[in-house]
């Protein structure tokens, strides 16, 4: 009996010591990697709901779907967007020159549904133009209905295809549908970004006040430039512009001629 109780006191101490031998390593371990078990970092905190960015910039010519809006002269521009989970909203303003408004500024209101599915960015929304002082004789206000989808189709490339309604474009033109298409792709040297995009409005109207306007019921734009970011929060984008759009019977549209322009932004 003697033997066994020592047997089972010599059992229990080896056990005992193992075990403080295994707490001792585990907390050598934990002070070896920077502190121990409530000195570790606390875990991330979830993200909010609701974020609020602002932008803004200067660029040396504010073109719209192959159109300078500041008669080929630079233009300032800021906004601001609010996002809830899926829904997002905001206003987004620029100078314009006197022949596109004579209030000389643009504002853009415009509100959402984003969503990200099986990799596919999907975005529907609504976009009203505004110009506010405006005297012209014809009503340039308009309003846009959007529906966008945009993934990766190859590495890091990206397309996106955008489809544009309008029940009464600017200036009164009538029902136009807007289709285009994006891509864009970072470049392996000096952080650069190539992008491109290729567009057409259509007008849907039996008037003829789109063509009085614009030269043809339809016309394609494009553009293609390089852009880099610095910091995270600055842009700087060199783009070429471009359209086929031809003088019409009524209006010079030189503004439509292709041009190079040149953007400095940021976005917080």
């Amino acid at each position: 009996m003697e033997e066994q109780n020592s047997l089972f006191g010599t059992l229990r101490a080896s056990f005992l010591g193992g075990a403080l031998l295994v707490v001792l390593s585990g907390a050598a371990m934990a002070d070896d990697a920077g502190g121990s078990t409530k000195d570790a970092p606390a875990a991330p905190a979830p993200a909010p709901d609701h974020t609020l960015t602002v932008n803004g910039g200067l660029t040396t010519d504010y073109v719209f779907r192959g159109f300078s809006q500041s008669d080929e002269g630079p233009a300032v521009f800021a906004g601001a967007d609010l996002a809830y989970r899926w829904f997002y909203a905001g206003v987004w303003a620029s100078s314009v020159d006197e022949l596109t408004s004579d209030g000389n500024i643009e504002i853009d209101l415009y509100g959402g549904i984003k969503k990200s599915w099986n990799g596919v960015d999907l975005d529907v929304g609504v976009i009203y133009y505004y110009y506010p002082n405006n005297n012209f004789d014809v009503e340039l206000d308009y309003v846009e209905i959007k529906a966008l989808a945009g993934a990766k189709v190859w590495r890091e490339v990206a397309v996106t295809g955008a489809v544009y309604f309008s029940p009464d474009f600017y200036a009164e033109t009538g029902a136009t549908w807007t289709l285009e298409g994006i891509a864009t792709m970072p470049l392996p040297f000096w952080g650069l970004s190539l992008s491109g995009t290729l567009g057409t409005i259509i007008s849907n109207d039996n008037d003829s006040a789109f063509a009085d306007l614009y030269g043809d019921d339809q016309y394609v734009y494009w553009n293609v430039g390089l852009s880099k970011t610095f910091r995270e929060h600055y842009t700087v984008d060199v783009r070429y512009w471009g359209t086929d759009v031809d003088d019409s019977d009524d209006f010079d549209n030189s503004l439509a001629d292709n041009r190079v322009v040149g953007t400095v932004k940021f976005n917080y």
